[in-house]
């Protein structure tokens, strides 16, 4: 299984924010700092193609393309129905758990976009925003996730101790622990991305 982690790429350029040209956070913006979604799409390429033949050159060049990249990190309203029909994959946005679980349990893969609330208290998985890959559930409920920005004390801080287990780079939480993370981009009418073989 393979585990893309945006922290390993702090030099490889991605340029964002392109709707403001002279945005200087933008023009010098990496993997490591706004790769997220892009880590998550070669994750979920590599759980779903064989041979998966998706790298993450590929998938920073399908943002550009299509203009992903206007903004704080990748759009995925643009990015993920252009990399399904990149790598041949079926996808469909949502909001609901019960869709979440059935393409969980069918095989497939999901990419969740979870925040910060608005209150600015700190979310199990992010400090702003960010896209996390779930890849399964375990036999107590649990979801199984790969986070792209993983690092050794990251659940370590007193606001997230105690929600999520690691079991090498895999992520386990509770339902009620990812429901928290996604509400506010539920919100924003993000949330799920779902996607499965054809």
């Amino acid at each position: 299984m393979l585990f893309v982690n945006q922290n390993d790429y702090p030099d490889v350029p991605y340029r964002t924010r392109t709707d403001t040209p002279d945005d200087e956070y933008g023009q010098n913006s990496t993997i490591k700092t706004s790769g997220c979604g892009l880590c998550c799409s070669v994750m979920v390429a590599d759980r779903l193609l064989v041979p998966c033949g998706f790298s993450l050159e590929d998938a920073i060049g399908l943002s550009y393309s299509t203009g992903a990249n206007h903004r704080t990190g990748t759009d995925f309203s643009i990015y993920a129905p252009a990399f399904a029909k990149t790598v041949g994959l079926k996808m469909e946005k949502t909001s609901d758990f019960s869709k979440l679980d059935a393409c969980l349990k069918t095989g497939g893969c999901v990419i969740a976009h979870v925040r910060t609330h608005p209150d600015g208290s700190m979310a199990t998985f992010t400090k702003q925003g960010h896209y996390i890959t779930v890849i399964g559930i375990e036999p107590d409920g649990r979801y199984a996730i790969l986070d792209p920005s993983y690092t050794e004390d990251k659940y370590d801080v007193p606001e997230r101790k105690g929600k999520v287990e690691m079991k090498g780079f895999v992520a386990l939480c509770s339902k009620e622990t990812l429901a928290a993370d996604i509400e506010w981009s539920l919100e924003e009418d993000r949330g799920f991305y779902l996607f499965w073989r054809e």
